[in-house]
This record gives structure tokens, C-alpha cells and sequence, in this order.
């Protein structure tokens, strides 16, 4: 029941079931972001493209197979927290959500450090959600879910806890490459443009979830109405200099966590000791996207030449320290330049259209970088062959062996 993902495999044949179960986390993830963010405030324009920009993020994307449930299932469990209605309806609810998110995949780093996010992302945009009297039923329902998880895996878990790897595995402050964390806004530092790693053992543990956006606030923003935003009387700058404020505190305990010599018996606090850094790199990552999102959309942009001229000197910087990493040469990381032409692009909107260039270009640059970067990762194909009945000389043998060994 708590399995919806497989529902279909009673229902029709395998490869459609299995495509499905596949194609069900993606919905999730897309729709689910997307609603999230309409909940914190978000406009249908700036949300739905920023749920496409995670989705197409280099971390998202090569972890998509192992934790791609635990990405998608988390908003979905935030919009019940904050939901309103009965306390006993919001507790059923949240109970459902939880042990479908468990179920889904185990994997306590990920959802670790995703409740410490989710904890932050509640208190910046959603406070109410947590006082005692609106957070004790979602407690509950999660609570009673996390019991039932545990019953249904009584037989697995005390024997994955006491193995070797992971079950005795501890994690210490500082095992973050500060590289890896830089590529949080320089998305294309780690990974090249055919997804192989750069200074790492493999493009999983080099991918974290980069996106544009920083660097192209800090170049193109008009710095005197960002500062306007920021520091102005009005209710709208107090509101959000409270938001940011909430989200980089809980962003520098993260970080702190994944880059400084944090000792184990701090972490145990909030569990960390059970997360690598690395492993933190989508929640940390998610809370960067949200409070750029926060900066970005009330910019207007400068487009002058000395401003391209410093982003194409940044864009340069960084293809200089990918070689020097031990990554490819220049001219075969094209890729890099996709946000470079985004903007030469939002010159031409403007001039010949008169389009006004405001933040939502900022996110759109963003997004167009990152599907057309790390978008074609896992690539879209037919599930009819992992269910065919193949006739090769390996089966043929494999046939021969049953028979004799039935």
C-alpha cells in the first residue's frame, strides 16, 4: 500500500510497470518543487522552471537512479507539514507520505540532511508550521510511519547495522572537497560536458546541485535596486532580510559541517554523524537555489559590455581551473558557454523586442544551462528490452544449466 510506484506491475506488463515506476519519482519531483515553491510565494513563472533547473542539476541527475526517490518524495512531504485542515487528516496524511518516503529508499544521509533543509525552509517561509500546536500532528504521523517502516525492515536493519560499511561507518566535519563546494554556483567546475569526474573517483561523487544563478546575479544585477530590496524600510525587505537570514544560518551550519574539522560528537546533534559531506551536497545545494531565487527575483539587469566582459572572463577562470584540475582542455567544454549565449541572447529579446530584462532572465539562463548540460544524463528509452525473451548462446547455456541443475 505504501508502494505506489509499483502498483502497476498487477496491473499490466512489466516493462510498462517498470517505465512507470521510473517516470512516477520524475512527476514527483517536477510537480512537487514546483508547488513548493508556489508555497513559499513563488509565481507559476518562476517556480515551475526553477523545479526543471533542480531536476536537470548534475547531482540530481547521476544520483537519479539510487536516491532519485528521496529527492522527489521530500517537497511532497513539506506541503503536508505546512498544509492546513484537521489535525487528525494532516497526521494521516503526513503518516501516509512518510512511510512511502521511507519505503522508497532507505538511505539516512539523504534524508537526514533533507530534514535539517526542510527544518530551515519551514522556519523562513512557514513559522506557524512549526509551533507546538501545528507540528504535533505531522510529529505524529511521521513518527508512527518511522515505526512502521521499522517493523516491516526489522529483519534488515539490525543486520545492516552491523556490517562493516555502512553500518559502522562514521563521518567527520570537513570531508567536502572545497572544489566540490565552489561548484554549488559554478555548476560546470567538476563535471565535464560528457560527464566524466574531475577530481573525483567518479561523476556521482563530483556532481553537486550548481546552477548559474549566482554568478549571474553578481555580474548583471543592478547592485543599487538589489540593495534597495535588501535593506529598504518597507514590510517586503524586512520579510526578506528575515528569510535569508534564517536560510544562511542554517546554510552555514551545513557548510561547516562539509568543509571544517567539525569533531563527530558535534555532529551528533543533528545526526550528521551518519552524513558525508558530500552526501549533503542536494540539501545544501537546494537551500543556495532557494536563496538566490530570493535575490534574484526582484533585480532588474544591467547589459552593458564591461559587465559581459567580466562574465566571459569568469567563464574563462573556470575553464582554466577545470584544466588545471586535471579536466579537458578548453575547446571541448562548449558547454560552458551556454549561459554566455543565454545572455547574448536576452540582449537581442531586448533590443528588438523590447523585452524587460529583469530576474526571471537570470533563472531562464540558468535553466536552459543546466537541461542542456546535465538534462541528457539518463536518456529516454524503450524498457521492452530488459523484459525480452533473448535467444543468444549465453541464455542458450544459462537454459542448458537449469536443466541440469533444476
Amino acid at each position: 500500500p505504501f508502494k505506489p510506484q509499483f502498483w502497476l506491475f498487477f496491473m499490466t506488463d512489466p516493462a510498462t510497470a517498470f517505465s512507470f515506476s521510473h517516470a512516477f519519482f520524475i512527476t514527483l519531483f517536477l510537480i512537487g518543487y514546483h508547488r513548493l515553491l508556489r508555497a513559499f510565494g513563488f509565481s507559476p513563472g518562476w517556480s515551475a522552471p526553477a523545479s526543471v533547473m533542480l531536476f536537470c542539476s548534475a547531482f540530481v541527475q547521476v544520483w537519479w537512479t539510487t536516491v532519485g526517490p528521496v529527492m522527489a518524495g521530500f517537497p511532497w512531504l513539506l506541503l503536508a507539514a505546512m498544509a492546513s485542515g484537521p489535525a487528525l487528516l494532516r497526521g494521516a496524511v503526513v503518516f501516509t507520505l512518510t512511510a512511502f518516503w521511507l519505503l522508497a529508499h532507505l538511505y539516512p544521509p539523504i534524508i537526514i540532511s533533507l530534514a535539517f533543509a526542510g527544518l530551515a525552509l519551514l522556519a523562513a517561509f512557514r513559522p506557524q508550521a512549526l509551533r507546538p500546536q501545528a507540528i504535533l500532528a505531522p510529529l505524529a504521523g511521521a513518527g508512527l510511519a518511522a515505526g512502521l517502516v521499522w517493523f516491516y525492515l526489522s529483519d534488515v536493519i539490525p543486520l545492516m547495522a552491523s556490517t562493516v560499511y555502512p553500518g559502522d561507518r562514521i563521518s567527520v566535519g570537513g570531508e567536502l572537497s572545497a572544489w566540490q563546494a565552489v561548484s554549488q554556483v559554478l555548476p560546470n567546475l567538476m563535471v565535464t560536458s560528457s560527464f566524466y569526474p574531475v577530481l573525483a573517483a567518479n561523476v556521482c561523487e563530483a556532481a553537486s546541485v550548481g546552477t548559474w544563478m549566482l554568478p549571474l546575479l553578481l555580474v548583471f544585477a543592478d547592485h543599487r535596486l538589489l540593495a534597495a530590496s535588501l535593506f529598504g524600510p518597507d514590510p517586503e525587505a524586512r520579510l526578506l532580510r528575515r528569510r535569508l537570514a534564517v536560510l544562511l544560518v542554517m546554510l552555514a551550519a551545513m557548510t561547516a559541517w562539509q568543509l571544517a574539522p567539525v569533531p563527530v560528537w558535534a555532529g551528533k546533534v543533528f545526526l550528521w554523524h551518519m552524513v558525508p559531506g558530500a552526501r549533503m551536497l542536494f540539501a545544501s545545494g537546494l537551500l543556495v537555489a532557494v536563496i538566490v531565487l530570493l535575490l534574484v527575483r526582484p533585480v532588474q539587469l544591467r547589459l552593458s559590455r564591461r559587465r559581459f566582459g567580466l562574465f566571459a572572463a569568469l567563464i574563462a577562470v573556470t575553464l582554466v581551473a577545470k584544466v588545471m584540475l586535471g579536466g579537458p582542455a578548453p575547446y571541448r567544454e562548449w558547454k560552458e558557454l551556454l549561459p554566455l549565449a543565454g545572455m547574448g541572447l536576452l540582449v537581442l529579446a531586448v533590443r528588438r523586442w523590447q523585452v524587460p530584462a529583469g530576474g526571471w532572465a537570470v533563472l531562464a539562463v540558468a535553466t536552459f544551462a543546466n537541461v542542456v548540460t546535465f538534462g541528457g544524463f539518463n536518456p529516454i528509452q524503450s524498457a521492452k528490452p530488459i523484459f525480452a525473451k533473448h535467444d543468444t548462446a549465453v541464455t542458450r547455456d544459462l537454459t542448458r544449466l537449469q536443466a541440469a541443475l533444476p
